[in-house]
């Protein structure tokens, strides 16, 4: 596969998270494109790393922190409160096993 991005660009994404957060939401908008989601989870789960797939997860897990955070301060709206609400949900089950190691 070739590469699409190149280290000097990776670098650059690295120091710049809102840059590199944009080109993955752009990525990412496929308008409900279940196939995509499926086909780039099937890549992730079983085709890389499972050190970056740790490193994935604990992106995720974040993410998931963060919206539980935005869900009990009222910081969302009904485009993201589903997303708020599970978060939260994963939370109040799950706090204590939110951290991962880098391995």
């Amino acid at each position: 596969m070739e590469k699409i991005v190149n280290y000097d660009q990776v670098k650059k994404l690295r120091e710049n998270p809102e840059q590199f957060a944009q080109v993955m939401v752009e990525v990412l908008n496929v308008m409900g494109n279940r196939q995509f989601i499926k086909d780039f989870t099937e890549v992730i789960c079983h085709r890389t790393h499972r050190t970056l797939q740790q490193v994935v997860m604990g992106v995720a897990t974040s993410l998931i922190t963060q919206w539980a955070e935005d869900f009990k301060a009222g910081n969302y709206d009904g485009r993201n409160e589903a997303t708020c609400k599970l978060c939260n949900k994963i939370m109040e089950s799950h706090a204590e096993d939110m951290w991962l190691p880098f391995i």
